[in-house]
């Protein structure tokens, strides 16, 4: 019976997870886009629900191949032109305020007054992406869809690899359009106080010309539906093996119970 609970809490937490990214993603593309909250979460959502349940793990994997780059790409772009608005790269980090140029900070954070302290963070981390890469479905089907053990475990390593440089992009892009926030009034007359959400969205409209704009939006686009059909393939294989493989095995019935376990996933997750 606990076993059953665990797993039952497991799904439940991560479709919630889930639908909370695509709902900051709507907030972003809704800005670029102009069209309300819901309908780009319904865009987000049902073309992810549709491809997702046609292809399969397949579909998974192919599509977050092309969808890395177009995101990878769209990164550089806007920090290449953040860079030229304000007149170089030595320009963006003159503007970065000291309080956020400190990169670590050596404290235990217990009643040391710590806000970031890097032990905990490195323990933390190890703890946290421990379970993330080796238990959480989302990511354990990648591994399961190679070829062998070892083909797997290089994934693996390379994931790990490939992450920190991909985090550092983001964090530059972030200080790049920081800089242009504050040597330009117009940005930071177009973004509500109580919506710094808005800062990257408002940029790209602001500042990039229109083929490079819709690059980005595809870009955004596709940083949203990356998250989602991976999950929504893990939830879907989670709940068929754990709870409808018995019933269903070498039934002609299994099948569409699996794509039907995709579809009302989701619907919850939207």
């Amino acid at each position: 019976m606990g076993f059953a609970y665990s797993l039952v809490q497991y799904l439940f937490s991560r479709g919630l997870a889930t639908g909370v990214g695509v709902y900051a993603s709507g907030i972003v593309l809704s800005v670029c886009l102009g069209i309300p909250l819901w309908a780009t979460i319904l865009i987000i959502g049902v073309v992810t629900i549709i491809y997702d349940t046609i292809g399969g793990m397949s579909a998974v994997i192919y599509s977050d191949v092309i969808q890395m780059f177009v995101l990878v790409g769209g990164i550089i772009a806007c920090i290449v032109y953040a860079a030229i608005s304000v007149g170089g790269f030595e320009n963006i980090f003159a503007a970065l305020p000291d309080s956020r140029a400190q990169a670590f900070e050596f404290s235990s954070g217990l009643g040391d007054g710590g806000n970031v302290p890097f032990w905990a963070f490195l323990f933390g981390g190890f703890f946290l992406y421990s379970s993330y890469y080796g238990t959480d479905q989302s990511q354990v089907q990648r591994g399961l869809s190679a070829g062998s053990v070892d083909e797997s475990k290089w994934a693996l390593i390379l994931n790990g690899l490939a992450r920190f440089p991909l985090t550092l992009l983001y964090i530059l892009m972030g200080v790049a359009v920081y800089a242009v926030y504050q040597n330009s009034p117009e940005l930071a007359a177009a973004i509500p106080a109580e919506r710094p959400d808005y800062l990257i969205p408002q940029y790209i409209l602001l500042y990039l010309p229109s083929g490079l704009r819709a690059l980005l939006f595809a870009a955004l686009l596709a940083a949203a539906m990356s998250s989602l059909d991976s999950a929504l393939n893990s939830l879907s294989a989670s709940t068929m093996r754990d709870f409808l493989e018995n019933r269903l095995e070498g039934t002609s019935n299994f099948l569409f119970a699996s794509k039907l376990s995709t579809v009302i996933w989701g619907i919850f997750v939207t």
